[in-house]
């Protein structure tokens, strides 16, 4: 096992496939983590969303890429706060940048889900759904977001990356989120 006492804040991600588990084990399995850690589940799982309301407010909706065919919008990610009203807020920056360069969808849904924002989740998004370093665009438009955010929000970076581009990278989102 994993020694995470050294952080403040721990989250565990469900998986974002169930190819061997149905969705009734999932959840059972994701019930036996500490209660203190959120659990992040991508929407286009919940088939049986009862199942999910286990969870209650440990449960956090995360926002989708343009592969995804719900969680993509405010009314998508809203469908499933219905389903789950307990449920908090997972907002994947790029993810969000993927379906609107512009950004304006992730203000949306911050001013919309803003009040259920458990943590942030930062990288730059490929087109096929990829996790990569933030570039120069990427950390523009990130930009235009920042002053919306909770500045307690803890981040999450999700891009993909060789131990020598550690540093580099938290560098660059200290930078962005210092503001």
């Amino acid at each position: 096992m994993i020694d995470v006492a050294q952080f403040t804040y721990v989250s565990f991600h469900a998986p974002s496939a169930f190819h061997s588990l149905s969705e009734q084990e999932v959840v059972t399995y994701l019930e036996r983590l500490p209660e203190a850690w959120p659990v992040v589940v991508h929407p286009d799982l919940i088939h049986n969303a009862a199942v999910w309301q286990r969870l209650g407010s440990r449960l956090c909706i995360e926002n989708m890429d343009l592969r995804k065919r719900t969680g993509r919008t405010v009314e998508e990610i809203r469908a499933a706060f219905e389903l789950l009203p307990d449920a908090g807020f997972c907002l994947d920056l790029g993810h969000a940048r993927q379906v609107d360069p512009t950004m304006g969808l992730a203000v949306e849904m911050l001013r919309e889900f803003g009040s259920r924002l458990r943590q942030l989740h930062v990288s730059e998004v490929g087109t096929f759904g990829d996790h990569r370093r933030i570039g120069y665009l990427a950390r523009g438009a990130f930009a235009r977001v920042v002053s919306f955010l909770p500045p307690d929000v803890p981040v999450i970076l999700e891009s993909i990356v060789t131990a020598s581009e550690m540093q580099a990278e938290l560098d660059t989102a200290r930078e962005l989120f210092a503001a």
